[in-house]
């Protein structure tokens, strides 16, 4: 165990973040939650134990596939109904379709905007009408910054990769809109984050 990678971050939020959906998750007496960019699993592994109803299918892109198969080597033997692992990478191959709930942390600042439009339409087009989004992060609000621990972040993550960086509020809003998945929910989290919840 002491030599599982683990996310700091994703421990301090995935209580949060579950307590949100929650609402959500109990009204559904089965189905899946696909995650995009699980990683370390800890997330899908945290609300997988408190919905034995509901797969919860876990995916990275091919980078990052030997890190999430140690990881669910680990938390599978104790919480069967976390799956995976699956391989999506935007601009590579497509989402599953028709899946009841999509869900990704902290995934549109790391990949190039061009790279998050694609995965934008790649979310537009596996969801339907039964579908739930939620989308976890930093977000601008018409350019600004929510805090100055965001500003700072931001220009940490453009030192390493000029194409990433803190995403505007309004360009996935609009971009998701123009595909038809509307805004259901903007929550305020800990930490200066959002839970963003979309709806086809």
């Amino acid at each position: 165990m002491n030599d599982l990678p683990n996310s700091e971050a994703c421990e301090r939020n995935k209580g949060p973040i579950l307590e949100v959906i929650t609402p959500y998750l109990s009204s559904s007496d089965n189905g899946e939650f696909f995650e995009i960019g699980s990683l370390t699993c800890q997330h899908s592994a945290h609300f997988a134990k408190a919905f034995a109803q509901i797969d919860f299918i876990t995916s990275e892109i091919r980078d990052n596939q030997n890190v999430l198969k140690m990881c669910l080597s680990h938390y599978q033997k104790k919480i069967p109904n976390l799956k995976g692992p699956l391989v999506y990478e935007a601009g590579f191959n497509k989402l599953e379709a028709g899946k009841k709930f999509y869900f990704t942390a902290n995934t549109l600042h790391i990949m190039p905007w061009k790279a998050a439009k694609t995965f934008i339409k790649d979310l537009a087009t596996a969801m339907d009408e039964n579908s739930t989004l939620f989308i976890y992060g930093p977000f601008k609000y018409h350019g600004n910054y929510t805090s100055t621990s965001n500003e700072q972040f931001d220009g940490f993550l453009k030192e390493r990769d000029a194409q990433s960086g803190i995403r505007n509020f309004e360009d996935i809003c609009n971009n998701f809109l123009k595909k038809g998945v509307f805004l259901k929910e903007d929550i305020a989290m800990p930490a200066n984050n959002q839970l963003l919840i979309f709806t086809k």
